[in-house]
C-alpha cells in the first residue's frame, strides 16, 4: 500500500488527535517548511475565531510533523479538514530534522483572510500538545503567538458569546 507524507502544522500536531481522526497512531518524523509562516487566518465556524493556516513568506519557517499516510487515511482526514471547500491540498518541499529533503502534502486555507483571528482554547490545546517535540525556539515562538490569540467562548440558550 502506497504511503505519502502529510505535513501537519496545526492541531494535527497532536498525535492523539490524529489517532482519533484516522483510527491509529501514525509514524511520524519532524520537519521544516521554509519560506512559509504560521497564521490563524482561516475562518472557523464560530464568528471571530480562526483555524491554523500556512502562507508563503520569504525567510520564515514552519515546523511540523510528517505522518506517513495512505490514500484511505487522507480521505478520513479530508472530512475533518473540510477538503476541498475549507482547505485545499498543496505539495510542499520539507527538510526533515535529519537533513533529508522530501515532498509532502499539506492543507492550506481555501479562502484565507488578511488578518489573524482568535483561536479557541481547545484548538490551541491540540497545537500546544504537539509542540513538545519540535525545536525549543520554534515552540516558544508559537506558544507566545497562541497565548496572544486565545479567545474564550461559550454557548448559552440564546446565542454564542465570546470574549477577546
Amino acid at each position: 500500500m502506497k504511503r505519502y507524507y502529510y505535513f501537519a502544522y496545526g492541531s494535527n500536531l497532536n498525535i492523539d488527535r490524529m489517532r482519533s481522526r484516522i483510527g491509529y497512531r501514525p509514524k511520524y518524523e519532524k520537519g521544516i517548511l521554509y519560506d512559509y509562516q504560521f497564521r490563524t487566518n482561516k475562518k472557523a465556524y464560530t464568528k471571530g475565531f480562526g483555524f491554523a493556516n500556512v502562507e508563503p513568506m520569504k525567510g520564515r519557517k514552519v515546523e511540523g510533523k510528517l505522518y506517513l499516510l495512505t490514500n484511505k487515511d487522507f480521505k478520513k482526514l479530508d472530512i475533518y479538514e473540510g477538503f476541498p471547500t475549507q482547505y485545499t491540498r498543496l505539495v510542499v518541499n520539507i527538510k526533515l530534522f535529519s537533513g533529508k529533503k522530501i515532498k509532502a502534502i499539506t492543507y492550506i486555507a481555501a479562502d484565507p483572510i488578511n488578518k489573524d483571528l482568535k483561536i479557541s482554547y481547545d484548538y490551541a490545546y491540540h497545537i500546544e500538545k504537539g509542540l513538545n517535540e519540535l525545536s525549543k525556539y520554534y515552540s516558544m515562538q508559537l506558544l507566545a503567538l497562541l497565548d496572544r490569540l486565545k479567545g474564550f467562548y461559550y454557548f448559552n440558550k440564546n446565542n454564542l458569546t465570546y470574549f477577546k
